[in-house]
C-alpha cells in the first residue's frame, strides 16, 4: 500500500507541485519508511545532512574559483 501511495503522490507532484501534493508526497515517504521499519525522521535528517554537505562542497568549489554560488 505504501508503494501505491508513493506512486500516486509522485504523479500528483509531477502534475501540480503545490503544497497539498508535496504534503501527500511527504506523507507517502513516511508511510514507506514505516512499512520498511525505517525511522522517517532519522532518514530525513540523514538526507538533509547529505544535501548540506554537497551544497557546502559546491560553495567551496565556487569560492576557490572566485565564482558566486548563484553562478554555479
Amino acid at each position: 500500500e505504501a508503494d501505491a501511495m508513493l506512486r500516486d503522490a509522485i504523479a500528483a507532484v509531477a502534475d501540480r507541485p503545490d503544497a497539498a501534493a508535496i504534503g501527500a508526497l511527504l506523507a507517502a515517504g513516511a508511510a514507506l519508511a514505516r512499512a520498511n521499519d525505517v525511522d522517517a525522521e532519522t532518514a530525513l535528517r540523514a538526507g538533509a545532512d547529505r544535501y548540506r554537505s554537497a551544497f557546502q562542497a559546491r560553495e567551496r568549489g565556487a569560492a576557490e574559483r572566485g565564482v558566486a554560488i548563484a553562478d554555479v
